[in-house]
């Protein structure tokens, strides 16, 4: 079993190194290699973490995601602090697709083993959620074919509730990225 993707991603984040891996020319006409670090700027980053991020690291070509079925990229952000950040960008092959593959349970799914409160989160895209834990929040929106998480957790960066309107924010001008 994948190990979960919220502590996953802010272990990621403080890897001095990203492999390499070979990407197909229909996978990069497609751009999902740089979709997750183009959704959301290191200064973006560094205002919710509150500590300076200095690289937004991608984890390199896109993979089938286990849980959803969609083409998955990463993008994760490591704050001076201890803190990360990490946006999720997952693509499916239609919007239904998408809308069949991305609910409640998988935000659920991607805080597993912590005891994640996970609600309907207002006013973005065509459905979003908001998760937190005591350690990190993200927001997961669905946006026609694609999904996104954006979040933020780790030392330093206090309270995950506290960033709850300023990931919203975040993840409303992320749409307009995609």
């Amino acid at each position: 079993m994948r190990a979960p993707v919220v502590t996953a991603l802010l272990l990621s984040a403080l890897q001095p190194s990203v492999p390499v891996w070979p990407v197909s020319a229909a996978l990069l006409s497609r751009s999902l290699v740089s979709d997750a670090c183009r959704l959301v700027t290191k200064e973006e980053m560094s205002a919710i973490l509150g500590a300076p991020v200095t690289v937004a690291r991608p984890s390199g070509a896109p993979e089938k995601d286990e849980d959803s079925g969609g083409m998955r990229s990463d993008c994760a952000y490591p704050a001076a602090s201890g803190a990360a950040g990490y946006v999720v960008v997952i693509e499916f092959p239609s919007p239904v697709a998408a809308a069949k593959a991305v609910n409640e349970e998988l935000v659920k799914g991607m805080f597993e083993g912590d005891k994640a409160k996970v609600v309907v989160e207002p006013g973005l895209g065509d459905k979003a959620w908001w998760g937190e834990t005591k350690e990190g929040a993200q927001l997961l929106v669905l946006q026609g074919a694609k999904a996104f998480a954006v979040g933020a957790g780790g030392p330093g960066m206090g309270p995950p509730s506290a960033k709850h309107a300023d990931l919203h924010a975040l993840a409303a001008k992320a749409i307009g990225r995609l």
